[in-house]
């Protein structure tokens, strides 16, 4: 730091650069969260580099001040980039909110809400997780990930490796998100009433990979109400450990586990249709470019979509750009990193223009 100030680094395409702001540490403490934010945004176009419209931001100051994130911004200090919260104010800034449990008891701080941060098994409960074999670089070297409902809203899960319960009893086996298995689905929902976003989900998870922190291999049940996963605990009062089976809400769920699988029998007396966290308002349907595509669009633009797919490999020859290059009238699609669909120009365009409006035609609760 230089004396009086506080420098900034730089965005990504900028990583090495860093940018001095005019203020003193006092004067920055002094101001809102978004004052600060803004001040390393514009010390950063006053060194000559401008944010793209509709980029995420991250900044980081030299000194400790403030971790913060939020949808599209975050905010950190150079000082403990080693810590378990980088990722977690990280996800923050990708849209994410905090976990919580059904125990309206918990507080984990004064100012925290019931039951925040009260589900250890997911990065989104902040300090409260599990993780040993604290080191000064990584920090905990045995980690924990994201829970399935969170990684259903990043569109980080395979479509096909999601299912639903329908009507009256059913038994499923599930795969975890932390081996390769792809046999089963990795995350059941289990519709409750009328209320599409008010559902059930289940899932196997394991101590491997990035929930090698957690304590043993387990099924977790999480009660989704208006986009927050609520982890389902006993109410005891005594170990308040995680629920495998329940009955409540008119939905009964109980599961076992086999090695590498689990078993789970559901009964739901709803027949409500459960699309998940991407859900497309009406008139518009995912694109399913692949499993992980939840762009919505037209119904004419996803059989685009599948036409052009379809045509993928007949749209090749070798070239300056290797093997995937297009033939003459068709670039790639690139619809997402990646992707090397052979497209006419208009349905590039066309794709880049629902990448950028898909926030606006998702359904929130």
């Amino acid at each position: 730091m230089e004396t009086g100030q506080i420098r900034a680094l730089g965005p990504a395409p900028l990583a090495s650069a860093r940018y001095t702001m005019p203020f003193t540490l006092a004067e920055q403490q002094a101001r809102s969260r978004w004052q600060r934010f803004q001040d390393c945004v514009d010390a950063a176009k006053a060194g000559g580099y401008t944010v793209p419209a509709g980029h995420r931001t991250v900044v980081v100051t030299n000194v400790s001040i403030d971790w913060w994130g939020s949808p599209g911004a975050v905010y950190l200090d150079g000082t403990g980039l080693g810590s378990v919260s980088v990722a977690h104010e990280l996800l923050h800034g990708y849209g994410l909110g905090h976990s919580f449990s059904n125990d309206t008891g918990y507080r984990n701080a004064p100012w925290s809400q019931p039951g925040e941060y009260d589900d250890p098994w997911d990065e989104m409960s902040a300090a409260n997780v599990y993780g040993s074999g604290w080191n000064g670089t990584y920090g905990s070297t045995l980690p924990v990930g994201l829970v399935g409902y969170q990684l259903d809203r990043l569109g980080w899960t395979d479509r096909t490796r999601v299912a639903t319960a329908g009507s009256g009893w059913s038994t499923r086996t599930l795969t975890s998100f932390q081996s390769p298995d792809a046999s089963s689905p990795q995350l059941l929902r289990v519709p409750i009433g009328t209320d599409p976003f008010h559902y059930y989900t289940v899932e196997f998870t394991r101590k491997l990979g990035y929930s090698a922190g957690i304590p043993a291999d387990l099924v977790l049940i999480h009660e989704i109400v208006n986009g927050t996963p609520y982890l389902q605990r006993t109410l005891d009062g005594g170990a308040r450990l995680p629920l495998s089976a329940l009955n409540a809400n008119g939905v009964s769920i109980s599961a076992t586990i086999s090695g590498a699988t689990a078993s789970v029998t559901v009964y739901t007396a709803s027949s409500t249709p459960v699309y998940g966290p991407n859900t497309c308002v009406g008139g518009y349907v995912w694109r399913e470019g692949d499993v992980r595509d939840y762009a919505c669009v037209t119904g004419a633009t996803r059989l685009q979509t599948a036409a052009d797919n379809a045509a993928r490999t007949s749209r090749w020859v070798n070239g300056p750009y290797g093997p995937h290059t297009c033939v003459n009238g068709y670039v790639w699609r690139e619809a997402w990193p990646g992707d090397d669909v052979c497209v006419t120009g208009a349905v590039r365009a066309q794709a880049a223009a629902d990448n950028a409006a898909t926030a606006s035609r998702v359904l929130h609760p």
